[in-house]
């Protein structure tokens, strides 16, 4: 009969991997709500320091900006769940809705993490016509570069119209289901699992048990 020693040092050792990665995943939330926040900018390098002793950063950001921000979202309540907090604003000047990040993203809004990182709600949302883009691919539809399965769904649950022919009723479900992101298509679900990793990382700490499980026992 093993030694209970290995044992407990093995599920120690797992503990502080699957802390280390919820707290990783944690931070990455944290990240990606500085740079969603519609009254942040980005002051100087995030991998920079500070620039002098008064001023202090957090990835490129000015914390005391930071503490505004948070004192502003305390009065700005959600348009999806109706909570305070709501920090990311729709990037229409016109638009009034404000979200948190998570829930922009469940209300089918969208962030592109690139350049101005531009947040649009669900109304405002861009659309592209992708069907000369699925045209090109013929008989072999386009898949999203993050999960690698087709944009296209094998179920159309969306409604549409009797009277709309195949190739526009094809274009609507990739407007409905893909963006465009530079050259690539993308599901909008894996974008959010791809800013919001928390499941993969303890996934990962869940592998790293069994892997080391197995080497001791």
């Amino acid at each position: 009969m093993p030694s209970l020693v290995p044992l407990l040092l093995l599920l120690l050792l797992f503990l502080l991997r699957l802390l280390l990665l919820v707290l990783h995943a944690a931070l990455l939330g944290v990240f990606f709500r500085l740079y969603a926040a519609s009254g942040l900018i980005q002051r100087t390098d995030p991998d920079a320091r500070s620039l002098s002793k008064r001023r202090r950063y957090i990835f490129g950001f000015d914390i005391e900006e930071v503490e505004a921000e948070i004192c502003r979202g305390r009065r700005l309540r959600c348009r999806y769940c109706g909570n305070p907090g709501a920090c990311v604003g729709c990037t229409k000047r016109t638009c009034p809705y404000s979200f948190h990040l998570p829930c922009l993203y469940d209300s089918k809004g969208f962030v592109c993490f690139k350049k101005s990182f531009e947040a649009f709600c669900y109304k405002h949302c861009p659309k592209q016509d992708l069907l000369p883009r699925l045209l090109e691919c013929g008989d072999d539809p386009p898949i999203c570069c993050i999960c690698l399965f087709s944009v296209i769904p094998d179920d159309d649950s969306e409604k549409n119209s009797a009277s709309v022919n195949k190739c526009s009723k094809a274009s609507a479900v990739l407007r409905n289901y893909a963006s465009s992101l530079d050259q690539d298509l993308v599901h909008k679900h894996s974008v959010k699992r791809l800013r919001f990793p928390l499941f993969f990382y303890v996934a990962d700490a869940v592998g790293l048990f069994w892997l080391l499980f197995f080497a001791v026992f």
